[in-house]
């Protein structure tokens, strides 16, 4: 037999009875390569130039797992007082990837005393449990082989909501979904359904320590799970899903109480009111600006090379945006190899659509009221505003808790993707459908390449906050406590970044207490923190007070300064006073 049939020959790797081991090996080598030729092995160690100078979400990420690992341990088990001081905040607002930070912290404590910036190999994971994610579904659906799962694992690498997300790393754990997929298409000749639904629930405990959007969606996905076993299948009784659906929530409420995601003595954080602002655009599917097909993409890349600002610049405008947030949090693009995909198999989908809906409603009602949430109530194609209704303000509140609705349309991305691999190769038959997949291979490694040439430049780049580094590190060094006055969820977005800078360099000088801290969901009374924080720096022996030019239009923060001046010196973004 020669190498290329054996490579291709589907029934003669079924008849071998070939184990998903070696796919999973091949998919995981394939990923590995992947990475190396974007990433530095300095940033994947959490130690090149990018990581010294980091800024916006990967500095809070970095700023709440510091501060978590300095502190003792304590209940509920997130929660840092030092951080955001009087009120305390939880890395879990932070995304600083609660279950790492965990695992990080006993290592830390128990087995090496080494302080370890694990976010560059989280990302590395992400990317590759992407591939393997999506090799395991597809041979539970019998589609395997080397061949199929090289193709399909470098299609999966190449998902652009996953290159486009590289900024918030929590959802880089984009497998999760595809995870919640395998129990999907598990179930049908599961001999266990009960232990692959107790399987199904530590996924989700998994996906609520990484992030509370991948929860909602991996949990959307299980409640597809559920109705496809009892009303397509007969599997599991009415009763079972029940129980299954109430122990679940459950089991996450008590999980989430003592672990700091509701506080039942301060409420649980109502989202700002912004739900529609960023969702996604009806265009964002099928057009973007990032594409590699599109010169002006590549000129857009060059001035951001220019700049010296690869991560977000390049990202603005990047796609269909009604809003003004749909260009990066409702960024839903499948790219020119999806596409050309759906039109190989839509021969294959009107033959067979009815036996689609029958078999899979279940999926398909989560996908079609999942991606009208990611629409919201203000749908736009381009900039053109398409339909429009108003809320009830508690509908408002509540949606607002998911705000950035964009992102749900993850869930159909990546259930599209397993369909249209599974129909290409059953449809083309193996060796047409190998061809069509590597057809889409290259027009998706086009199609993303200026999107992968921003990561991985961006991933090597430091960005200066505008702070002097050695300055304020020695400023900060010994003192008790750093007040930023706006701290961060009160004043000015456009010093996010000084402050962040500030912030980072009191977890990486002895974790000073600070009331300031990026999260996600702020209880912070910026009315009376001015007041409130002035008086509580008393309370230490050597405090810095960094008053932002957010801040100095505001008479009560002058008269503190004139009151102090033999006490207080300028810098380049405002007053520094010493106590």
């Amino acid at each position: 037999m020669s190498l290329l049939k054996y490579f291709v020959d589907q029934k003669h790797i079924e008849n071998e009875q070939d184990r998903l081991f070696p796919h999973v090996l091949l998919s995981s080598a394939i990923g590995f390569a992947y990475i190396c030729s974007i990433f530095s092995p300095g940033y994947l160690l959490g130690e090149n130039l990018y990581w010294k100078n980091v800024v916006s979400d990967y500095a809070a990420n970095l700023i709440g797992y510091l501060y978590f690992l300095a502190d003792k341990w304590r209940w509920p088990l997130f929660y840092v007082p030092a951080l955001s001081i009087p009120e305390g905040a939880s890395i879990i607002f932070t995304d600083s990837i609660p279950l790492i930070s965990l695992l990080s912290k006993l290592i830390n404590k128990f087995i090496i005393t080494h302080t370890f910036n694990f976010f560059g190999l989280w990302i590395a994971l992400c990317y590759i449990l992407s591939g393997v994610s999506v090799v395991a579904v597809l041979y539970r659906l019998r589609i395997r082989g080397a061949a199929t799962t090289s193709l399909a694992t470098l299609l999966a690498l190449m998902t652009p909501v996953l290159i486009n997300r590289w900024f918030h790393a929590a959802l880089n754990g984009q497998f999760l979904l595809v995870g919640g997929l395998y129990f999907y298409v598990r179930i049908k000749d599961t001999p266990h359904p009960i232990r692959l639904l107790l399987l199904n629930s530590a996924l989700l405990v998994t996906s609520l320590l990484i992030h509370v959007y991948l929860l909602a969606m991996v949990y959307a996905i299980f409640l597809a799970t559920l109705a496809r076993g009892v009303f397509c299948l007969r599997i599991i009784t009415k009763t079972c899903a029940s129980l299954a659906c109430a122990g679940t929530l459950f089991l996450l409420l008590i999980l989430m109480l003592p672990l700091g995601y509701i506080d039942l003595a301060q409420r649980m954080p109502i989202g700002a009111p912004s739900y529609g602002h960023f969702s996604m655009n009806l265009l964002s599917p099928l057009f973007s600006h990032s594409s590699g097909f599109l010169p002006a993409a590549w000129q857009r890349l060059e001035d951001a090379y220019l700049q010296l600002d690869i991560w977000p610049f390049f990202l603005h405008g990047g796609g269909p945006d009604g809003t003004g947030g749909q260009y990066f949090e409702g960024f839903n693009y499948l790219g020119t190899g999806i596409i050309f995909l759906i039109i190989a198999v839509s021969p294959y989908l009107a033959k067979h659509y009815q036996n689609i809906l029958r078999q899979h409603w279940p999926l398909l009602l989560i996908m079609g009221v999942t991606s009208l949430f990611a629409l919201s109530n203000h749908v736009y194609a381009g900039s053109r505003l398409l339909y429009s209704w108003k809320f009830s303000g508690f509908i408002f509140e509540l949606f607002g808790q998911f705000r950035s609705s964009g992102r749900f349309f993850w869930i159909t991305i990546y259930a599209l993707f397993i369909f249209l691999v599974t129909a290409t190769l059953r449809y083309h038959g193996l060796r047409r459908g190998l061809t069509i997949l590597f057809l889409a291979v290259l027009l998706q490694a086009v199609d993303t390449a200026p999107l992968r040439q921003a990561l991985s430049f961006a991933s090597k780049t430091p960005q200066y906050a505008g702070l002097d580094s050695a300055k304020w590190a020695g400023l900060l060094e010994g003192r008790d406590a750093l007040y930023i006055i706006p701290s961060h969820c009160c004043g000015d977005p456009n010093l996010s970044n000084p402050k962040l800078q500030l912030q980072l360099l009191a977890a990486r000088h002895g974790i000073v207490p600070t009331n300031s801290a990026y999260v996600a969901r702020s209880i912070k009374n910026c009315e009376k923190e001015k007041s409130l924080l002035l008086e509580k720096s008393n309370h230490h022996n050597k405090v810095l007070i960094a008053f932002f030019e957010d801040g100095l239009n505001d008479s009560f923060i002058l008269d503190y300064i004139k009151r102090n001046s033999d006490t207080c010196q300028e810098f380049n973004r405002g007053v520094v006073c010493f106590q």
